[in-house]
């Protein structure tokens, strides 16, 4: 009885992180994929790879971003500041996918999407 308990406290948490996730998202988050293009023609000097970035205004809300990273099962990276805010990155392919997943369940359109 106690194990369903745990799990359903578990699920109830991860849902709670991906909404704050996807608020975090919905304000000033941005996605970020490579140019395929520039990518095949610029093999070894393009490096950029696939990316969550979402934006914290004070270090108190960077602090709860990066718990609900952790706690959606996400990895966050190193955050850094830009223009008096936070910007926590989240990378990779896998992630970006679950992330996109999220945002279609929640019916938010992913369609930030900055190329370099």
């Amino acid at each position: 009885m106690k194990a369903a308990k745990d799990k359903a406290a578990a699920e109830k948490a991860t849902a709670t992180a991906i909404a704050t996730l996807v608020c975090f998202y919905q304000r000033n988050g941005y996605l970020r994929r490579p140019n395929v293009d520039r990518r095949k023609k610029e093999s070894r000097s393009y490096k950029m790879g696939y990316e969550i970035r979402l934006v914290a205004n004070t270090k108190r809300e960077l602090t709860e971003l990066r718990r609900a990273i952790r706690q959606a099962g996400l990895k966050p990276g190193k955050a850094f500041a830009k223009v008096n805010r936070w910007v926590q990155p989240i990378y990779g392919l896998d992630a970006l996918d679950r992330f996109v997943a999220w945002l279609d369940e929640s019916n938010v359109p992913a369609d930030k999407v900055a190329r370099d």
